[in-house]
């Protein structure tokens, strides 16, 4: 074996105890922020990320969505409509929901 081989092989080798290790570390770091109260991603659908005054990251309804978020819900405890039917009807809407349903994948 050559010692370009050779290097080639350590660099592989490197490069899967990186992503071994982070993918141990990754869910650490989340369960950490979790326990301390810290949202530890994106904010779901319809909430915003935001930074208390504590300093802590958390999330709360965004106040641009939560009523077109509460529409869609309230059409689909019907249980009348699918999630399809909801999207459109949404898109269908003249305001705030229309806006939202466009968020919505198609």
């Amino acid at each position: 074996m050559g010692e370009a081989e050779k290097e080639t092989i350590h660099y592989v080798l490197m490069a899967k105890n990186y992503i071994d290790n982070l993918s141990n570390e990754t869910p650490k770091g989340m369960t950490e922020k979790a326990e301390q109260g810290i949202w530890p991603s994106y904010s779901p659908f319809g909430y915003r990320n935001v930074v208390g005054q504590n300093g802590k990251e958390s999330i709360e309804p965004d106040p641009d969505l939560a009523s077109g978020v509460r529409q869609m819900f309230e059409w689909y405890a019907t249980r009348r409509h699918s999630v399809r039917e909801i999207t459109r009807m949404a898109r269908g809407e003249g305001s705030h929901v229309a806006r939202l349903a466009t968020r919505c994948r198609r």
